[in-house]
């Protein structure tokens, strides 16, 4: 059996509705909770497969989902993430 790990990240508005703002003191305190890293993706390992625009040994800066989960649970699906 094959796991495939996608990653999906949509930020036009005009793909969304039902658009709300949030309290801005909370969601201040969730993004300063979060730990931005740099990274370099590795290859095809443990069956994963990643897309090939991500440049595999490139440098790139972003989040860890688990650690994104443990902050704001609503915006990392576990139901289908490898770990």
């Amino acid at each position: 059996m094959s796991t495939y790990l996608y990653i999906i990240a949509v930020s036009d508005e005009r793909l969304k509705e039902g658009i709300r703002q949030l309290d801005s003191k909370e969601a201040w305190q969730q993004v300063l909770a979060l730990r931005g890293v740099s990274y370099q993706m590795k290859e095809k390992k443990n069956n994963l497969k990643t897309s090939s625009s991500v440049g595999v040994g490139d440098t790139h800066i972003g989040f860890l989902a688990q650690e994104v989960a443990e902050v704001v649970p609503e915006v990392v699906d576990q139901v289908r993430m490898c770990w």
